[in-house]
């Protein structure tokens, strides 16, 4: 009889792991792991992946039902204290998992890359400190409050989708920044991003947006979401910004933006996602669905 992978595994990973202690890199995501406590000696790591199955996987080995507990299918780790003393480390992804408590990141100065999306993070206070911070993927947690990130001048890619921020003035900063996700948020003043020069990317969907004056300036902009923000009308401000031209995309579905304000963008070269008759101001034109 094959022994049970929540039974062998974990033990041979609790064995193996804690005698590596000269390990800078290490990937054991996709695991049926839920204590993490071996890792803690490592103070050498550098780059740590720990992430959980991602949702196609995850109904993948499911679907299998070769014997295996689906509850240890996936990762399942709630406690991440033993990273507290991995100092040295650059880059982490903790991703799908079910953390709620990332204190344990506070004394992780060097970390340059970290993705804790999918998890159940509300409180985000120990980012503060981590100032070298390139690149942030914390979305679909339940983060409401993002002051921790001011003073983050080197982000250069942060994705906070899914979440209840309103207040984006910690990023107001951010200039080096070249993708913003703030998708699905209670946002209403996009002021804070004036100032983000160097944004490529900006996807600000379903929002309580109304005005887009403030990033009338961002001339680097070729991909930009204000989809869903029901309440917005006026986009003249864009028109005035030379750098949405062709071959730039520009998504005004589901909003009350007219129809001439659309088709100059149109007109322009640019890319515009919409649908036929059920878009916020019933525009004419081709169908999302269509090739």
């Amino acid at each position: 009889q094959r022994p049970r992978q929540d039974e062998t595994g974990r033990d041979l990973f609790r064995a193996s792991l804690s005698e590596l202690v000269n390990l800078e890199r290490l990937i054991i995501s996709e695991n049926p792991i839920s204590d993490i406590s071996p890792l803690a000696g490592l103070t050498k790591l550098r780059q740590l992946h720990v992430h959980g199955l991602y949702p196609n996987q995850l109904n993948y080995w499911l679907a299998m039902n070769d014997g295996r507990d689906p509850d240890v299918v996936f990762n399942g780790i709630t406690d991440i204290s033993p990273l507290a003393g991995l100092t040295e480390m650059r880059l982490l992804r903790i991703h799908l998992n079910a953390i709620d408590d990332i204190s344990p990141l506070a004394n992780l100065t060097n970390l340059i890359h970290l993705r804790m999306y999918d998890n159940r993070i509300e409180d985000i206070s120990a980012l503060a400190g981590l100032n070298k911070l390139v690149l942030l993927w914390a979305h679909g947690n339940q983060i409401k409050d993002i002051s921790a990130l001011r003073g983050m001048s080197d982000m250069q890619q942060l994705s906070l989708d899914d979440n209840a921020i309103s207040d984006i003035s910690a990023l107001e900063g951010m200039t080096r920044m070249k993708h913003l996700f703030l998708t699905n948020n209670l946002i209403e003043d996009i002021a804070p991003l004036r100032r983000l020069q160097a944004l490529e990317v900006l996807r600000l969907e379903n929002n309580r947006i109304t005005s887009v004056s403030a990033i009338a300036g961002l001339n680097q902009l070729r991909e930009l979401s204000l989809a869903r923000n029901w309440s917005l009308s006026d986009v003249q401000p864009l028109l005035h910004n030379q750098g949405i031209a062709t071959g730039d995309e520009l998504d005004l579905r589901f909003t009350a933006v007219r129809c001439s304000e659309i088709d100059a963008f149109a007109d322009r070269g640019v890319t515009l996602l919409r649908v036929t008759a059920v878009n916020g101001s019933g525009c004419p034109g081709r169908r999302l669905e269509d090739p």
